[in-house]
């Protein structure tokens, strides 16, 4: 048996979370990494007795449609499955239920599902600091459920929220990019989908962006940006219909 840990993970709040499951199934875990846009994902075949943990960013209530159609790419061959869905202490909406379809789809048998918390990629004074040492306790303990059903013959599909078909999101973001520019291309060889010009850096392609920040977590210099007001905004309107603490969930 391998555990395979399958992320689609930005700006690093998702593999945060997926590690606290991971790593709770074993010391040794394999990484498939969803973002990397030069990755032949049709050269993994997976195994029966294999567990792995799929974990992907929500956004507007899905998951970003490079996550999407890269993890149907994978031969899953009946690996047992945990599908986890992070989000920003917001809602995560149809992300589970379109999770374990792709699951599916590329052969995998979902045993679990985890709604949990990380850090907002946009405001992030929201929910600050997630996965916290609560959130790795609770991960860890689901995980340990989780096994616990696998051990006991147990595949069954757990029922979970959302919706079918998923709901209609588009995530947009004007990505800014500073006189502090250095010209070093990470932005533009990091991108998840190839979205910036690699003869411009400021010029990115909205057509294919998915808007994940991740040109933004990795510059060096701070020169990729959403702007102040953005920011500003997004953290007052995430204040206003989330203010408590959402808890991490789990669907056997």
């Amino acid at each position: 048996m391998s555990v395979y840990e399958i992320i689609f993970s930005p700006t690093g709040g998702t593999k945060a979370v997926c590690d606290d499951v991971a790593y709770a199934l074993s010391d040794n875990v394999k990484e498939i990494d969803l973002c990397d846009k030069d990755n032949v994902y049709t050269d993994y075949v997976l195994s029966a007795e294999d567990i792995c943990v799929f974990g992907a960013p929500v956004y507007a209530g899905r998951i970003p449609s490079a996550a999407a159609e890269r993890v149907k790419k994978l031969n899953g061959n009946g690996a047992k499955v945990i599908v986890v869905a992070v989000y920003g202490n917001r809602a995560y909406e149809d992300a589970l239920v379109e999770m374990a379809d792709c699951c599916e789809n590329a052969g995998f048998t979902v045993v679990g599902a985890i709604a949990a918390v990380a850090e907002h990629s946009v405001a992030r004074k929201i929910a600050m600091g997630r996965p916290d040492k609560t959130d790795k306790e609770e991960l860890e303990a689901f995980a340990a459920n989780i096994l616990d059903k696998i051990n006991k013959g147990d595949f069954s599909v757990p029922e979970m929220p959302g919706n079918r078909p998923y709901r209609d999101a588009k995530v947009s973001m004007d990505i800014l990019t500073t006189e502090d520019c250095i010209n070093c291309g990470l932005c533009a060889r990091l991108c998840p989908v190839g979205a910036i010009d690699f003869d411009d850096y400021s010029l990115i392609n909205k057509d294919i962006c998915q808007a994940c920040l991740r040109c933004v977590f990795v510059c060096e210099v701070d020169a990729k940006t959403i702007g102040a007001e953005r920011i500003a905004a997004t953290e007052k309107m995430l204040k206003e219909k989330c203010p408590e603490r959402n808890v991490n969930e789990l669907y056997l």
